[in-house]
């Protein structure tokens, strides 16, 4: 999956389900924009293949884990094939 594959309604699905998990340390302003551009230089890194981009993620944010995240992949729109 190649970094132009990181559409709005993914990015916004993955900050709400992060706002689900995580709702006090979300409600930061700075913190939110802090995960997006998290998210988004991931993608910017490692979006060759969303399983690579999901790595960066979990190094970067250690509360969330990779199961956690392959768990929900189909939801936010990650494929498995790079």
């Amino acid at each position: 999956m190649r970094a132009e594959y990181l559409t709005e309604e993914i990015l916004t699905e993955f900050m709400g389900w992060m706002e689900d998990e995580f709702p006090d340390p979300m409600s930061s302003p700075f913190t939110r924009e802090l995960v997006e551009n998290i998210v988004r230089y991931a993608y910017k890194q490692r979006g060759y293949s969303s399983w690579w981009a999901i790595d960066m993620i979990t190094d970067l944010i250690p509360e969330v884990e990779y199961e956690e995240l392959e768990a929900r992949l189909t939801k936010f729109g990650f494929r498995k094939e790079n």
